[in-house]
């Protein structure tokens, strides 16, 4: 919202106005555009006027605000503050007419063609089209293309549609089944590597959730027992990328019950906090494949349209996915699987009932309400160590202006900077943890936040430089003051020790390592260790700690280093497992008594 505002006062304040419009001309409208979607110009050869048609969406989506939740049929993607909206929005549109929805979707398609697409979501209806979000993540560079996984002759497509068969088998009515495909696959700004984003809508199917997520597990019941080679190669292949590449991952079910409503065809999504920008991946029409069954026997599927096949409202109106209230849902057979199969009762086909229970063993009513009152449960300490703050230090030789244009570079937006000559700090508006400062007498760079905030702030801005030839990440302050407890050190490969080291030496020689000089050190003098605070590792040769674990070190830098958070190399004795991890995780045996020895009991 300041981002709009600050976007007006700008362009009126060229034109020597003095004072904020809260809806500003056609011409100053394309400005706002070209700001908000940092690009340069906004033409297409099938728009005459660019101005007046900016003007005209601006005025039908403001119109259509609502501030009730339970009017609301759209929403924009994380409350984004666009171009079109006024000073106070309330991110929430009611559009529900047949020839209301049109005109929207006409819109869509032509801001879709003029290269700065909106980023609306659906809000799900009690029924909705079965839909499926095919995700893929990939690497900096490489990702699965939407041509190679769609393609009607490859072996995934034919794998989903006999899976699809299954479900819905054909009858006299129903010959063929067409899913309608969008493809979004690009750079995710969220993992900061290539990701392969597939949407399909199976427009003649209506579903409500329960039936789409049993859908969901069936479709991924079948593709874990395929046995032909050309998924199996593809399922290796995807794992090397990410080892989060998994067929449940792949088709999530984030779609049906996300934090977020759905998002439209021909609509781009905004990149998470800090960044918190559009993606440049709207959902683009990639065509619409048909699975026919004739005279008896299911044929390979067809690619019915291509891209150029259908206009872009029509696109629009064959992918959304709301359904009017009542809505029939299409009659569906979920065949019971294999005995071997997970039992949960989504996949098994039982009938799901109120909150999830099966249906007839719904859980009574008692005076005290549905459910015995359950003690509270202790909180996890690995998830109470990754909320704790960190702040993680690094270099820059620069200036702060110098800084401050990096920064610009990296994508981060001026209004959230406070600086000087001597010091700089950007911090996202709303988050209240996520902070970035620079001090120029130092060339100190301070990232302070959770650890995924510092992570990704990291891969933001990589021009930094590590302090010397490993970082320090040292724990933080919590808001009442006091300090945090639990493992304030978070490892990461851009400052792990280069060096690994074998597992079966009793004594290691390493030269130039990042510790610094040479470092040997016999494994029989040093003592044996207890952990104190998990150690989650995150790169490779980073060896995992539980509280409790006997540690043995096998090599430890030297002691005139006096680093109590140095890195050393060691052997898990309850695991078997070795590598390293943070010293300030451990303390010594013999000061500490083992988890569940006598004197703690």
């Amino acid at each position: 919202l300041a981002q709009a505002i600050l976007a007006r006062v700008e362009i009126f304040g060229s034109r020597g106005g003095g004072h904020v419009a809260m809806t500003a001309p056609a011409q100053d409208l394309v400005l706002l555009a070209k700001k908000f979607r940092e690009v340069e110009s906004i033409q297409h050869e099938s728009i005459a006027s660019v101005g007046e048609l900016l003007d005209k969406i601006s005025k039908f989506l403001k119109d259509h605000e609502t501030p009730s939740q339970n009017d609301c049929t759209h929403t924009v993607f994380d409350n984004y503050p666009d171009w079109w909206m006024h000073d106070k929005p309330t991110f929430k549109l009611a559009i529900a007419e047949d020839n209301t929805c049109e005109l929207l979707n006409r819109y869509i398609g032509q801001l879709f063609d003029l290269g700065i697409p909106l980023t609306l979501c659906e809000k799900r209806t009690p029924e909705i089209r079965l839909c499926q979000d095919v995700e893929i993540w990939g690497t900096k560079e490489t990702a699965i293309s939407a041509e190679e996984l769609m393609r009607p002759e490859g072996m995934f497509m034919k794998t989903l549609g006999k899976a699809m068969w299954e479900m819905y088998p054909p009858s006299q009515e129903r010959q063929f089944l067409d899913v309608v495909v969008f493809d979004s696959t690009g750079f995710s700004k969220t993992k900061g590597v290539m990701k392969t984003s597939v949407r399909l809508v199976w427009s003649d199917l209506i579903v409500d959730m329960e039936r789409a997520l049993r859908i969901r597990d069936f479709v991924v019941f079948k593709f874990k027992r395929v046995v032909d080679e050309e998924i199996k190669a593809l399922e290796a292949r995807v794992k090397e990328y990410n080892k989060d590449n998994e067929w449940h991952s792949i088709f999530g079910d984030g779609i049906y019950r996300g934090k977020h409503d759905i998002r439209m065809p021909l609509c781009d999504r905004i990149s998470p906090a800090p960044l918190k920008r559009p993606e440049n991946r709207p959902l683009k029409p990639f065509g619409v494949i048909r699975f026919l069954f004739e005279d008896g026997v299911y044929q390979d599927p067809k690619l019915r349209y291509e891209r150029d096949g259908l206009m872009a409202h029509q696109w629009l109106k064959e992918g959304s996915i709301r359904c009017d209230l009542g809505s029939l849902i299409t009659e569906c057979t979920v065949p019971k699987l294999l005995e071997e199969a997970p039992r949960s009762a989504a996949i098994s086909g039982m009938p799901l009932g109120i909150g999830g229970a099966p249906r007839g063993q719904r859980k009574s009513q008692t005076r005290g309400g549905s459910d015995p009152v359950m003690p509270a449960r202790r909180r996890d300490p690995q998830t109470i160590a990754r909320k704790e703050k960190h702040t993680i230090e690094r270099e820059f030789a620069g200036t702060v202006r110098e800084f401050k244009q990096k920064l610009l570079e990296a994508g981060l937006l001026e209004k959230d900077m406070v600086h000087d000559d001597k010091c700089l700090v950007w911090k996202h508006e709303g988050d209240s943890e996520a902070s970035v400062e620079f001090r120029a007498c130092s060339n100190k760079v301070y990232v302070s936040g959770q650890a995924h905030q510092c992570k990704r702030m990291l891969s933001v801005i990589s021009f930094v430089k590590t302090v010397g030839e490993m970082a320090r990440s040292t724990t933080g302050y919590s808001t009442r003051g006091t300090r945090t407890a639990g493992s304030g050190y978070e490892p990461s490969d851009v400052y792990r020790p280069s060096c690994i080291a074998p597992s079966d030496a009793p004594s290691i020689d390493f030269s130039s390592t990042s510790l610094g000089g040479t470092v040997r050190t016999e494994a029989s003098t040093l003592p044996m260790q207890v952990v104190t605070r998990f150690f989650e590792p995150t790169g490779a040769g980073e060896l995992s700690l539980s509280i409790g674990d006997r540690v043995k070190v096998i090599c430890d830098p030297p002691e005139s280093q006096h680093n109590f958070h140095r890195w050393v190399y060691g052997e898990n004795k309850n695991t078997g497992k070795t590598g390293w991890f943070l010293r300030s995780c451990t303390t010594d045996a013999e000061e500490q008594p083992a988890v569940g020895s006598a004197s703690q009991v």
